[in-house]
């Protein structure tokens, strides 16, 4: 569905759960919504949802289905304020360069066969133009390849192979697609806008997703139906 859920544990003993949607790239940008909630104590598994806004989100997604992790993430990172060239000392942080060495490991610990190191820059008080410069010096003066993949795609690649790595499908029915794939291909599309606005529903601040929804279900009913 496009989302990753990530739990991580700041320190020895604080932890927090993530949720990070897939979200849009645009060359070397990466444009992803998040909903991060701190956790009372270390998770247990499997991992429920907790109670709040997380849930509300998350509700349809998860369907009331246990959660078990697929990854385990073991990073080393160094982090780094990225200043304008004559900024004052108490200017405005443009970005955080963060320096990490990964290594994944399966659900049981066992870690994948290779290491890797990248740079990922976040941006903070600066530009959208302020991170493409950034980009631009740091592949001319470092030789870095931009990835379009995210951690979590790029985990699944190496622990359990390429092929383990959905791809979007075109959703669009053809006219040598069966009965059962041109069924797929249209309950898929109205479960998927049932799921993108089941959120709003829950919380009520938007009668248009209520109104989506509703639209979503009678077309779904339909098809199915038919």
């Amino acid at each position: 569905e496009g989302v990753a859920l990530r739990l991580r544990r700041r320190g020895r003993r604080h932890w927090e759960v993530t949720a990070k949607w897939a979200g849009q790239v645009s060359g070397v940008l990466h444009e992803r919504p998040e909903l991060t909630v701190e956790l009372a104590g270390p998770p247990v598994m499997p991992f429920a949802v907790p109670a709040g806004p997380l849930h509300v989100h998350l509700a349809a997604v998860v369907a009331g289905q246990p959660l078990r992790p697929l990854l385990i993430t073991k990073i080393h990172r160094r982090r780094i304020d990225v200043l304008k060239a004559d900024a004052a000392d108490a200017a405005p942080v443009l970005a955080e360069l963060a320096l990490d060495r990964v290594q994944l490991c399966g659900p049981d610990g066992t870690p994948a066969p290779d290491r890797y190191c990248e740079v990922e820059v976040e941006r903070l008080h600066g530009t959208r133009r302020d991170l493409g410069v950034l980009a631009r010096v740091l592949r001319a003066e470092f030789a870095l390849t931009p990835s379009a993949d995210s951690k979590f795609a790029r985990g699944l690649a190496l622990v359990y192979g390429p092929e383990s790595v959905a791809r979007p499908v075109a959703v669009t029915v053809q006219p040598q697609d069966t009965v059962a794939q041109a069924a797929r291909k249209i309950v898929g599309v109205h479960l998927r806008r049932l799921r993108r606005y089941d959120p709003g529903t829950r919380l009520g601040t938007d009668p248009e997703a209520l109104h989506d929804m509703r639209v979503a279900i009678r077309r779904l009913r339909a098809v199915v139906r038919t």
